[in-house]
């Protein structure tokens, strides 16, 4: 007999040098995660491929990387190849051109920021350099009393 995953509750019996139910909970949901569904984020993925395990094909499934050398190969879609044995959708595009496509994009969009973060560091030291040069002329003027002062005595 077969029962649905949901209806059976897994209750892990505490033993020594074990880990606690809740972290065994917490292990068989990272496993789900790790599942390769496309509902899920999948599993740690290895290589040099930036968006490896995160890129889904128009047809849902999420896309594979192949690597034909240590630093080069491509993404690609094999949804129908492993379901049905049939020809692939040709979703496939080499990691260089991707990533640097991506890498760009995120550049661009962050470049504004950076320009704004730039000025704001920029008028920040400006700031900095008044207070430091109020500080200055409080100094020599507080000297320049204390001269006064001890001159008179």
């Amino acid at each position: 007999m077969v029962f649905p995953r949901n209806s059976l509750e897994l209750i892990f019996a505490p033993v020594s040098d074990s880990i606690s139910n809740s972290g065994a909970l917490n292990n068989q949901a990272r496993l789900r995660e790790n599942d390769n569904r496309p509902d899920r984020t999948g599993p740690a993925k290895v290589g040099n491929a930036l968006l490896g395990g995160i890129l889904f094909c128009g047809c849902g499934r999420r896309i594979s990387v192949s690597y034909s050398t240590a630093n080069s190969g491509s993404y690609y879609c094999n949804r129908l190849a492993t379901i049905a044995q049939a020809k692939s959708c040709l979703c496939t595009i080499t990691i260089k051109s991707l990533d640097t496509f991506v890498i760009r994009k995120l550049l661009q969009t962050l470049e504004p920021a950076q320009v704004d973060l730039s000025l704001r560091v920029a008028d920040d030291e400006s700031t900095r350099r008044q207070q430091l040069e109020r500080q200055s002329e409080h100094r020599l003027q507080r000297a320049e009393y204390d001269v006064d002062i001890a001159s008179r005595r």
